[in-house]
């Protein structure tokens, strides 16, 4: 499934890439979608759509054929706006993302509004993801990239990266290890220490990994501020990019495996 924004559409292909379906189309009526940001799909097939421009979540059937509309632009209750990630509780809960609401607002699977979870300990939550204990995993854009909360919207874990400058993305792989696309902004390359040119720099950025070695000048350090603390010795390793942005693969203490 993939929410094809700027088309407006969400497609769908089978686990080999073969296309299989296209749905939606721009506007805001019944059906339509403006800049979906996010998809999810329910044990019945049933497809919900983050539908970012019209504050709101549009659900479809498997077929891909309109069946409700839930939420309205706003900041009260049952109110969206912009909606960027949705996930599923086990229980057919539904959990929303609001990019500038800097909430996460949960609907039952009637889409009656729950609770919100805000309050200041999201900041432009770009994306989330809910786990097989139906704990809510949310990327924020700004500060402290990866928050974890209950169901009843209690704050878990709250991880904070050196240097970091946003999340874009966050799921979890089958042996239950979080991937995390964030966004870096402190790293130097060595040419860049050296005055090269951009064009050199931009060669050096290729393929270079820093934080290998934990004493590395440039290398980020792990700052954790809630319980169950991240593994003394841990490692945060990164993909030195021009842009600074790259994948993490973090075990289920949070720590840091991997860096795409």
């Amino acid at each position: 499934m993939v929410a094809d924004s700027s088309n407006h559409r969400i497609q769908v292909f089978d686990e080999k890439g073969g296309f299989i379906r296209a749905f939606g189309s721009s506007g805001s009526g019944d059906g339509q979608l403006s800049g979906p940001y996010d998809v999810v799909v329910d044990l019945q097939g049933n497809y919900f759509v983050a539908d970012d421009s019209n504050h709101r979540v549009s659900v479809f059937n498997s077929d891909g054929q309109f069946l409700r509309n839930f939420g309205s632009s706003g900041n009260g209750n049952g109110q969206l706006s912009n909606p960027y990630g949705i996930g599923l509780m086990s229980n057919g809960n539904v959990v929303v993302g609001e990019y500038c609401n800097s909430c996460v607002s949960i609907f039952d699977s009637q889409s009656n509004f729950i609770r919100h979870i805000c309050a200041g300990q999201l900041s432009q939550p770009y994306h989330l993801f809910v786990d097989s204990n139906d704990n809510i995993l949310v990327v924020n854009n700004t500060a402290n990239p990866i928050r974890v909360f209950k169901a009843d919207g209690t704050l878990v874990k709250n991880i904070s990266i050196a240097g970091h400058a946003g999340g874009v993305g966050i799921c979890m792989d089958p042996e239950g290890r979080i991937v995390a696309c964030v966004c870096l902004s402190s790293f130097i390359s060595p040419a860049e220490k050296k005055g090269g040119t951009k064009k050199e720099r931009r060669s050096e950025h290729i393929g270079k990994r820093l934080g290998d070695d934990p004493d590395e000048e440039g290398a980020p350090a792990w700052e954790d501020e809630g319980a169950n603390d991240v593994p003394e010795g841990a490692k945060h390793h990164t993909l030195d990019q021009e842009h600074g942005t790259g994948l993490r693969l973090l075990d289920e203490s949070f720590g840091s495996i991997l860096a795409l």
